[in-house]
């Protein structure tokens, strides 16, 4: 069976096409996959899908076309259109969403990279006691809590 993700303008849009479509293929080999945000999408490597309703108006929606472009392996020209196109006549709102979004996924990856790297010192320094005494639990603790202080300095949280 394969998935198709509906990008609706909401759920009610989603289960009306999904009922067209069923009635439509008696049933079908299909499972329709409704987007209620980018967390629907995200891993999921080339996915297949439709745009349905008032997609357009969803707040969210600059980052769902974010996800489904970064998880095709290979350039995809009709999807690439809608992204120019809702560029230019995207709301503050939603560009500010997939900024919000970026910024999140952005700070994860330095968090993981710099404990990472932490890590990776204490057992160079041939630390492995050190981290199964608790030293990787204290690093974490620390870390997280300086990103915290950096974004409340920084954001105001």
């Amino acid at each position: 069976m394969s998935r198709v993700y509906v990008v609706a303008g909401n759920h009610t849009q989603f289960v009306e096409y999904k009922r067209r479509k069923h009635r439509e293929n008696d049933g079908g080999v299909e499972e329709y996959v409704y987007v209620s945000s980018a967390n629907t999408i995200r891993g999921v490597r080339d996915p297949r899908g439709v745009f349905i309703g008032t997609w357009r108006e969803r707040t969210d929606i600059m980052e769902i076309l974010m996800h489904l472009r970064l998880y095709q392996s290979h350039l995809n020209p009709r999807l690439e259109k809608i992204w120019d196109s809702m560029k230019v006549t995207a709301t503050t709102q939603q560009v500010v969403s997939a900024d919000v979004t970026q910024a999140a996924e952005d700070l994860k990856k330095q968090i993981n990279e710099h404990l990472l790297k932490q890590v990776h010192n204490t057992i160079q320094r041939g630390g492995w006691d050190e981290l199964w005494r608790g030293q990787i639990d204290s690093i974490i603790d620390n870390e997280t809590q300086s990103y915290k202080n950096y974004w409340r300095n920084d954001y105001g949280s």
